[in-house]
C-alpha cells in the first residue's frame, strides 16, 4: 500500500511538472 501510494505520488509530481513544463 505504502508503494502504491509513493507511485502515485511520484506520477501525480511528474504530471505536474509536465504541465508547468507545457
Amino acid at each position: 500500500i505504502l508503494l502504491a501510494f509513493v507511485l502515485s505520488s511520484y506520477l501525480y509530481n511528474r504530471d505536474k511538472k509536465l504541465v508547468i513544463n507545457i
